[in-house]
C-alpha cells in the first residue's frame, strides 16, 4: 500500500511540475506578445546565461516593462549606434533613444568611446603636429579593417586627399596646448602663438590691426584613406587655416611634410604600408605644387611598376622617388567639360565647331565624319568606365587608354579651343594614375568619398572656426569608421 502511495505521489508531484511548467511557458508567450518592450532579446539571453528559471524571465520583463529594471549587457553595435546619434544629432536624441529603445546612456557611450584626437596646426603645418594625429588616428583604431572580432591590421596602399573648407574667421583658444588658433597659415610664423601670454595676445592684436597677421577664411583638410573594397573610410591628417594668398612653394611644403610624416611615422607606412598618391579637386596652385613634388622623377626601371608600365607607349612615366603619383577628382573634370560645352563660345573639334545650340540638330543627323561624333566617341570611352560596373578591369583600361589618345589628338589640333590647358593636364593625370594604382595592385598584395560631407551634419550651422572643425574631425572619423563597419545604415548620397 504505502509503495503505491509513493508512486501516486511521485506522479501528481511530476504532473504538477510539468503543468507548471506549461503555465510558465504561457506566461512568457503573453508576456512578449502584450510587451513593447525593445530589448527582450538581451533580456532573455542574460536570464539563460544565470540559470533563471521561466518564472524569473517573466517577472524581470514585467519589471522592465514597469521601468523598474533595465538589461545593462549592450553589444558594440550599441554603443556604435549611439555614437552615431550624439555626432549627427546631439545628445537630446541620444537620451531620447536611451529610454526609449534601452540604449547605451550618454555617459556610457562615452565611456566606450574610441574618438580619436585632431589637433589643428598653430602657424604653418609641421611634421610633427601630423605625426601626433596620426598617432591618435593609430590608437583609435581607425587605419585597422573587419569589425567585431575580425578586426586586423593589413598592409595596404594609401593616398592623400586635400580640399578646402570655409571658416567663420574669428581667433579660438587651445586650452590642450595652450596656444591660438584661426590665423592664417601664410603670415602666422610672424607672432608667438604657441604660447598664451599677455604679451603675446597684444602682440598678436597689434599684428592684426597693422595686416601683418591675418584670420584664416579657409581650412585646408588633407585626409589618409587606404585603397580597400569595403572599408574606405577618409582620416584627417592636417587641419590648417588659410587666407587663399598661397602660392606654389608654400602648398608644397605642407605637402610634403604630411608625405614626410607618413612615411617616417612608426604607426604609418611601416605599419600599415606606402602611400601611392596625392589628390585634389584640379586648384589651380596645388595643380603646380603637386607637379613640382610628384613628375620630379621618371620612372626607374628596377622598379617593380616598371615591366608593366613601360611597354605602354605614350604613357607618361614621370612620378616621385618612390613612384607616387598625382591624380584630379574626376567628378569635377567631368562638370568641368560638361560646362565647357555649355558655354556661348563651344569648342572645336577637327576644324568642326560644336554648340551646345547646335548639339539637338546634330545628333539627328546622319553625319559620319562630323566632329560631334569623335566629341562622343571620346566622352564615351571616357566616362563609361565610372558609370558602367559590368566593365572588367581590363575593358575600363582599355576605354581609357582610349579616352586618352583620343584626347591628345584633339588637343593637338584644336589647342585651347578643344579645351582648357589646365583640364588637358588633369585628365591626363587621372588617366595616368589610375594605370600607376592598377599596376601597384597587381605587384603587391592588395586588392584587385565624404568626410567632408559628415563635418556639415554634425549641426545646422553653415560654416565653424578652426577648433570646432578640429573637434568634429575626430567625430567624423570615428562616424565614417562606424559606417564602414556598418554599411546597412548608411543611406549614402543622392548626388555625383
Amino acid at each position: 500500500m504505502d509503495r503505491k502511495n509513493d508512486e501516486k505521489n511521485a506522479l501528481k508531484l511530476k504532473y504538477n511540475t510539468v503543468t507548471a511548467c506549461l503555465t510558465g511557458h504561457e506566461h512568457f508567450m503573453n508576456a512578449i506578445i502584450d510587451s513593447d518592450y525593445e530589448s527582450i532579446g538581451r533580456l532573455v539571453n542574460i536570464a539563460i546565461r544565470n540559470n533563471k528559471s521561466v518564472w524569473d524571465i517573466v517577472r524581470r520583463l514585467e519589471l522592465a516593462i514597469a521601468g523598474k529594471y533595465q538589461v545593462q549587457s549592450y553589444e558594440e553595435k550599441h554603443y556604435e549606434l549611439q555614437r552615431l546619434v550624439l555626432s549627427l544629432e546631439g545628445p537630446r536624441l541620444a537620451y531620447t533613444l536611451a529610454k526609449a529603445l534601452n540604449l547605451p546612456s550618454i555617459s556610457t557611450t562615452h565611456k566606450h568611446s574610441h574618438t580619436p584626437i585632431i589637433r589643428p596646426c598653430i602657424v604653418f603645418p609641421t611634421v610633427t603636429e601630423i605625426l601626433d594625429n596620426i598617432l591618435s588616428l593609430h590608437n583609435s583604431g581607425a587605419f585597422k579593417t573587419g569589425r567585431g572580432s575580425s578586426v586586423v591590421v593589413r598592409r595596404r596602399g594609401w593616398r592623400f586627399l586635400a580640399d578646402e573648407m570655409a571658416l567663420e574667421e574669428c581667433p579660438r583658444y587651445d586650452s590642450s596646448r595652450d596656444a591660438t588658433l584661426g590665423m592664417a597659415r601664410e603670415d602666422a610664423e610672424s607672432c608667438d602663438l604657441g604660447k598664451v601670454t599677455l604679451e603675446t595676445l597684444h602682440a598678436a592684436a597689434d599684428a592684426l590691426d597693422k595686416g601683418s597677421l591675418t584670420l584664416a577664411k579657409e581650412a585646408t583638410v588633407m585626409a589618409i584613406t587606404g585603397y580597400d573594397k569595403e572599408y574606405y573610410v577618409a582620416f584627417p591628417v592636417l587641419i590648417s587655416g588659410m587666407k587663399k594668398t598661397e602660392d606654389e612653394a608654400g602648398q608644397a611644403r605642407w605637402i610634403a611634410a604630411g608625405i614626410e610624416a607618413w612615411t617616417t611615422s612608426p604607426c604609418g607606412e611601416a605599419l600599415y604600408g606606402p602611400l601611392w598618391m596625392v589628390a585634389s579637386d584640379g586648384d589651380a596652385t596645388r595643380r603646380r605644387a603637386l607637379h613640382r613634388l610628384l613628375t620630379s622623377h621618371t620612372l626607374h626601371k628596377k622598379h617593380a611598376l616598371y615591366p608593366l608600365l613601360s611597354g605602354l607607349h605614350g604613357l607618361n612615366l614621370g612620378c616621385d622617388s618612390e613612384a607616387r603619383t598625382l591624380s584630379i577628382d574626376y567628378k569635377h573634370k567631368f562638370k568641368n567639360f560638361a560646362s565647357l560645352l555649355r558655354l556661348p563660345p563651344g569648342l572645336m573639334v577637327l576644324g568642326h565647331h560644336v554648340h551646345h545650340v547646335q548639339l539637338h540638330v546634330l545628333l539627328q543627323d546622319k553625319l559620319e565624319y562630323h566632329g560631334i561624333v569623335l566629341l562622343g566617341r571620346f566622352i564615351g570611352f571616357l566616362v563609361e568606365p565610372f558609370m558602367s560596373p559590368e566593365m572588367s578591369l581590363s575593358d575600363q583600361l582599355t576605354s581609357l587608354s582610349a579616352a586618352n589618345h583620343f584626347y591628345h589628338i584633339l588637343y593637338a589640333c584644336n589647342r585651347t579651343s578643344f579645351c582648357p590647358g589646365q583640364w588637358f593636364y588633369d585628365v591626363g593625370s587621372l588617366i595616368k594614375n589610375i594605370f600607376f594604382t592598377a599596376g601597384r595592385h597587381k605587384v603587391t598584395d592588395g586588392w584587385d568619398g565624404q568626410n567632408f560631407g559628415i563635418y556639415r551634419d554634425m549641426d545646422s550651422s553653415h560654416n565653424v572656426d578652426i577648433l570646432q572643425l578640429s573637434h568634429r574631425a575626430g567625430s567624423a572619423a570615428e562616424v565614417a569608421q562606424i559606417y564602414a563597419r556598418h554599411p546597412e545604415w548608411d543611406c549614402g548620397h543622392k548626388w555625383l
